[in-house]
């Protein structure tokens, strides 16, 4: 994974995810910071915070079941809108 420390995963930019359950999208949040840590124990998860903007991602239970890892493990979610 080279020697940076930020790793960019948009799993799910401008597509929804599969499926609306919270034990999917927690899962799949999991698999993202598993893959990361596998390859750099030090690297942060990067994504695009204009990815919430979705209609899917109105009811806030799914964001916190997408990313429950955020706080510890380090993620960043800038959120870069156009004028």
């Amino acid at each position: 994974m080279g020697s940076g420390r930020r790793y960019n995963c948009d799993m799910y930019n401008e597509m929804d995810p599969g499926s609306s359950d919270t034990a999917y999208l927690t899962q799949a949040g999991q698999v993202v910071v598993q893959a990361i840590q596998k390859g750099n124990p030090k690297g942060k998860w990067l994504m695009q915070g204009w990815l919430f903007h979705s209609p899917f991602w109105s009811d806030h239970s799914r964001i916190k079941a997408y990313a429950p890892a955020a706080p510890v493990f380090g993620c960043c979610a800038p959120c870069v809108l156009p004028d």
